[in-house]
């Protein structure tokens, strides 16, 4: 939920501080008591024995994509300024990766913000329109389906159990039509082997005819998109986070379509 709250991960945000509180110690007039504790631990870093500048160096090699902290003659305050920049760029390096490796977080990727001059762009880390839903069973079930935490087939059926292997992807079929494997964007937006479903989309298609240009996905392929395109636009999305959960509550009625339940039928 990071990139969806404009909120830094603690572990980037304490390097921050600890960076911030090293530059302001840095300079701080000789006579004064924190400038000789640090230049007690800088020389002790420079010695290899267990320091406060050794702590933050230790914390800067740990991050997802690491940073490290320059010998102690080049820890100067352009250095310790551009070390700062170098985490905040390792923390988005890191929240890039994860969106692009994840395949529970498909929905993320590529999203197009709404700007008020100028084309719609990429954002990284902002809070998200679909978080000001108002009613919070919707956007819970919302945010539940953007960040992968759902119950659908692609998602239960990776899971191991004592009883139950992985089941293969391309096995994870839709409870409903089973033809076509059981997305979050499948269900929501283009299946069609349950009439409530059907209903359901046919009355939300009509509301947001009536308030954008957004249209229905007519293959596969292009539901991520037109589901994309929904959840940034502020007038299609509390009306796609009302459909999201009541698909949600239909879906739950009925148990997901494992293998041998399918070769049974």
């Amino acid at each position: 939920l990071f990139t969806e709250l404009d909120v830094a991960p603690i572990r980037y945000r304490r390097a921050v501080l600890s960076l911030k509180y090293l530059d302001y110690v840095m300079h701080r007039p000789q006579t004064h008591l924190v400038y000789a504790a640090f230049c007690d631990s800088l020389d002790l870093y420079a010695h290899g024995q267990p320091s406060w500048i050794g702590d933050i160096a230790i914390s800067l090699s740990r991050l997802d994509i690491p940073v490290h902290l320059p010998s102690p003659a080049l820890l100067v305050r352009d250095v310790v300024s551009a070390l700062t920049a170098t985490v905040h760029r390792s923390m988005k390096g890191w929240m890039k990766r994860t969106i692009k490796e994840s395949p529970r977080l498909h929905l993320m990727r590529d999203r197009l913000e709404p700007a008020r001059q100028g084309p719609a762009r990429r954002v990284l880390m902002m809070f998200r329109q679909y978080l000001r839903v108002p009613n919070l069973d919707h956007r819970r079930a919302l945010a539940q389906v953007v960040c992968g935490d759902t119950r659908f087939a692609v998602e239960i059926m990776g899971w191991a159990s004592r009883y139950r292997e992985p089941v293969d992807m391309h096995l994870r079929l839709c409870r409903f039509c089973r033809r076509s494997l059981e997305t979050p964007e499948h269900a929501i937006l283009m299946c069609n082997g349950e009439q409530k479903l059907k209903d359901l989309r046919t009355a939300f298609w009509a509301v947001i005819a009536t308030v954008s240009e957004i249209t229905p996905p007519t293959l596969a392929p292009l539901a991520c998109d037109v589901f994309r395109a929904l959840l940034v636009d502020v007038a299609t999305v509390h009306h796609l986070a009302e459909l999201v959960y009541h698909v949600i509550q239909i879906y739950e009625e009925y148990l997901p379509l494992w293998p041998d339940v399918q070769q049974s039928t």
